[in-house]
């Protein structure tokens, strides 16, 4: 009586285990040579936490969805999206910059303006 929902269960949604790249360059220096596996893992594991890659991709999922959301409303048109979409392709492929310190204090000086 009860089986119906053991034959159809639906999709399931394993979350995805996030691996980090790591740079041959790093792995063959001379500081991570005598590290055992476990050190390596753990060292990893550290890395992966602070990796950024996959928030800068939920990120521009959600401009995607976003941009989608307003062109159905009507206030942006099909060129804008496209125009926008383009955007943040070539954005996701490019690397993260950082910011010199000299950028980092106009910016800071910046923040206070306002545009007339």
């Amino acid at each position: 009586m009860g089986e119906n929902w053991k034959r159809n269960p639906g999709p399931r949604h394993f979350p995805k285990v996030s691996c980090i790249q790591v740079p041959p360059s790093a792995q063959d220096t001379y500081l991570l040579k005598d590290l055992k596996r476990g050190q390596k893992c753990y060292l990893y594991s550290i890395m992966r936490v602070y990796d950024s890659k996959p928030l800068r991709e939920m990120l521009s999922h959600q401009y995607m969805l976003n941009l989608q959301r307003q062109n159905l409303l009507g206030h942006i048109t099909e060129h804008e999206v496209q125009f926008y979409t383009s955007f943040l392709d070539q954005a996701e492929e490019r690397e993260p910059r950082k910011v010199s310190a000299r950028n980092r204090a106009s910016l800071k000086s910046s923040v206070g303006r306002t545009q007339p």
